[in-house]
């Protein structure tokens, strides 16, 4: 069984992994449902009364959005816990968050030369090259990228996804992006900046289209479209885009689910919030290491160096991954020591992906409403801003 027998819901040395707070969740004595403005507690223990808990209700307001914890707290201490410990908690949407439809930009100028476009900004470049890639983004003279931002659609496999033959099913994907074929690139300048739009087709079978929106104030708002043009085409690991960043950028803020890794099929333990923290505390470190830190439904994302920062706004909820190391440094690792760390940051940033699966550990697949299909069409946008 190798690593999973040390490596649990506790790490060998005793710390708690993101899956720990999410049986927790779902182990809970209380139930709470909400029923117009009231919330109704539910009791499933057969043997401790409400009375013995306090119950309380905090309401949380995020740029718009207003959520409603509801959390139930033991009243006196007890042989296994302290008075006051969280037995159970919730989490409710009251009001939603607005999301950016549309980028408010201004006035940008284009050129092209030796096949690649170049929007000049109120403060720099940004440039899109033959292969419909981000892959240059100047800002007052300092580049924020050091590898370009574009289509990605593979993710590493972890430890219950390898026992059911994740790679060898969907290794398909690892290098679709890399294969794609540009069939054309169209600008066009407006009001809000210039529009890039590079159309391109995935040799699995399908159409697939990024557009950029780069106004003059230096904001880059990116939409990516996929179409299949075929109807057997295998679930897509992830949806979304990689880049990386310099490797100082290392403070890391988001309004999303956290504090903990969270992914579609294991989130109820995670409320959305407020997060700030290192780039190592966004990440995981398993016993052997495989994919891990991912955040659910993220409204906006930064990330920050003492001189640069990044700022991303999803037009929807996104999944977002950070880590000082790369993919494909992941198979080759036995340990977290064995790494390659500090060259770089690597980011990827999704509307979906897959799910860590889980249901057993020795073959059973994730279950298909947290998986992507490949068959189906997908549309994502989000804006970047420093």
């Amino acid at each position: 069984m190798g690593a999973f027998c040390l490596n649990g819901l506790l790490a060998p040395d005793r710390t708690p992994h993101p899956h720990y707070y999410e049986v927790q969740h779902v182990y809970q004595p209380l139930q709470f449902v909400r029923e117009g403005d009231d919330i109704r507690v539910i009791n499933r223990d057969s043997f401790t009364p409400l009375t013995d808990y306090n119950i309380t209700c905090d309401t949380l307001r995020f740029g718009g959005e207003t959520l409603l914890n509801v959390s139930a707290h033991l009243k006196c201490a007890t042989p296994w816990a302290e008075a006051g410990f969280v037995v159970a908690r919730e989490q409710f949407v009251l009001k939603p968050y607005s999301f950016p439809a549309q980028l408010e930009g201004t006035r940008a100028k284009v050129k092209n030369s030796d096949g690649n476009i170049i929007v000049t900004t109120e403060n720099g470049s940004v440039t899109i090259d033959k292969t419909g890639a981000l892959v240059s983004w100047l800002a007052d003279g300092a580049e924020m990228l050091t590898a370009p931002l574009e289509p990605y659609f593979w993710k590493p496999v972890n430890d219950n996804q390898e026992a059911a033959g994740f790679e060898q099913r969907l290794g398909v994907w690892k290098n679709a992006a890399q294969q794609r074929i540009v069939k054309s690139i169209k600008t066009k300048e407006t009001g809000e900046g210039v529009i890039v739009t590079a159309e391109m087709s995935l040799p699995l079978g399908a159409d697939y289209t990024m557009t950029y929106t780069i106004s003059g104030n230096g904001k880059i708002k990116v939409d990516a479209d996929y179409r299949p043009t075929r109807d057997d085409i295998p679930v897509i690991p992830k949806f979304g885009v990689r880049l990386r960043l310099p490797a100082d950028m290392m403070d890391i803020s988001y309004y999303g689910r956290g504090p903990w890794e969270n992914y579609p099929d294991r989130k109820r333990s995670a409320f959305i919030g407020q997060y700030r923290g290192p780039l190592s505390a966004y990440e995981t470190e398993y016993l052997k290491p495989q994919d891990n830190g991912n955040r659910c439904d993220i409204r906006w994302f930064e990330i920050s160096s003492a001189t640069k920062k990044l700022r991303i706004d999803g037009c929807q909820p996104l999944c977002i991954r950070a880590w000082d190391y790369g993919e494909e440094d992941l198979p080759a690792a036995r340990h977290p020591q064995d790494l390659p760390r500090g060259r770089f940051v690597n980011l990827n940033i999704d509307l979906n992906i897959h799910g860590v699966g889980g249901i057993d550990t020795w073959g059973r697949r994730t279950l298909p409403q947290y998986t992507i299909p490949g068959n189906e069409p997908h549309h994502y946008g989000f804006i970047l801003s420093r």
